[in-house]
């Protein structure tokens, strides 16, 4: 594999939540945000040496994704 910064498997994940408070309960609501900067994390390189790409990324975990969330109490 091959060295620095932009080969390096970095990532940056943002939580957020917020709760109201109901008559009978609490609701909580979350965002989350996993890569928020989108940076290319390579999961595999070429391994056949005698292709013109050997040693290159040639797959990528997911960029950014997001999901969001509800709990309620009682």
């Amino acid at each position: 594999r091959r060295d620095g910064w932009e080969h390096w498997y970095r990532t940056v994940d943002l939580r957020l939540g917020r709760s109201f408070p109901l008559s009978r309960g609490l609701i909580s609501v979350t965002a989350e945000v996993f890569n928020l900067f989108g940076w290319a994390n390579h999961s595999e390189y070429q391994a056949t040496q005698s292709l013109l790409g050997y040693g290159e990324p040639i797959g990528d975990y997911a960029r950014r994704q997001a999901q969001l969330g509800m709990r309620y109490q009682f």
